[in-house]
């Protein structure tokens, strides 16, 4: 029996920078794709275009829109299976984003991040504990995404098996630092259930190109 897992269907391309032609592309063919929404002009039209053609689309940033934007508005009756929203730790009591989510039902991603404005390492002790805490309810579709600066190979290491043991829950480990980058690969193979990588324009220098999987 072939066990082998093909990395690939698990990628998810970061799209920043781009126009609406160059997204649509992208969706057509390579299917799972990340809009963040703050550094993209997109229409709410344009965005249900792109959700249509794709398999799967991961939207970041909303909580971070300016009340201009109308996102909230549009129709997701007919795609609703195809999002999924991140949901930043620190936004958790944002009542407008979580309102959105939960009314529609939409698959989270609760984002946690180490890293503060300076670029810093925050440490902590144990992160998924800190994380468990928080009011979150967590059910077998949502997924916790946990991108973490390390300090050192053997930091790293002790992560992944803090995943291994703990493969009830949906998560995504990313190890950020460029001398950490092929772990991303390791995250997958024991079961990070999404990577993202990028084509054009990464969103860090940290992450790796869709090819190099």
């Amino acid at each position: 029996m072939n066990n082998t897992i093909n990395l690939k269907d698990k990628l998810i391309i970061s799209i920043i920078n781009e126009k609406y032609e160059t997204i649509i592309e992208f969706a057509e063919k390579y299917k799972k794709i990340e809009l963040r929404l703050s550094q993209l002009t997109l229409t709410n039209e344009e965005i249900i275009n792109i959700i249509n053609i794709s398999d799967l689309v991961v939207i970041t940033d909303i909580g971070e829109l300016d009340s201009n934007n109308d996102f909230h508005k549009i129709n997701l009756d007919n795609v609703i299976e195809k999002i999924i929203i991140d949901c930043p730790i620190n936004q958790i009591n944002n009542k407008n984003l979580m309102k959105f989510v939960n009314k529609n039902d939409i698959i989270k991603i609760y984002s946690y991040h180490n890293i503060n404005k300076n670029g810093n390492i925050v440490s902590g002790d144990n992160i998924l504990s800190n994380i468990l805490k928080k009011d979150i309810k967590i059910n077998k579709c949502d997924i916790i995404k946990i991108a973490i600066g390390m300090k050192n190979v053997k930091e790293c290491a002790d992560f992944l098996l803090i995943l291994e043991k703990n493969i009830d829950y949906n998560f995504i480990l990313i190890p950020l630092g460029k001398e950490f980058q092929y772990f991303r690969i390791k995250s997958l193979e024991i079961g990070s259930k999404y990577m993202f990588c990028y084509i054009n324009n990464a969103v860090t220098d940290c992450q790796l190109h869709y090819e190099k999987y």
